[in-house]
């Protein structure tokens, strides 16, 4: 329902003309998740579901909802503010005893790893 790769020229009207354009085709919905948790996928449909949305799905989990950590959402008002949030996170984890080193921060942009340092 959304491109990512925008960046590489592609464009979402490909996938809103695919139908018309081959005659034949037909939508195979995916809809079980090996990977994610209930609430992981239920996040991801309240984030996405005010989207206009090309095939409307809902997914399911094949996991407990205990296998996963919950997923938190916060908005940020600079990269510098969330690098400052992100440090005292992980304060907290390791005061409550999980070492440094099993720790990683994934991110999306360097400017946060700018500020994080």
């Amino acid at each position: 329902d959304q491109s990512i790769y925008g960046w590489r020229g592609a464009d979402r009207a490909n996938v809103l003309r695919f139908l018309s354009d081959f005659a034949n085709a037909r939508v195979i919905r995916m809809s079980k998740s090996y990977r994610c948790s209930p609430h992981v996928l239920g996040v991801a449909q309240a984030v996405l579901s005010p989207a206009p949305s090309l095939f409307a799905k809902l997914s399911y989990s094949t996991k407990r909802e205990a296998d996963s950590p919950r997923v938190l959402l916060n908005a940020f008002w600079d990269s510098a503010q969330e690098a400052e949030w992100l440090a005292r996170q992980m304060l907290l984890q390791h005061a409550a005893g999980v070492p440094f080193r099993e720790m990683a921060v994934l991110v999306r942009s360097q400017e946060l790893l700018h500020a994080l340092e």
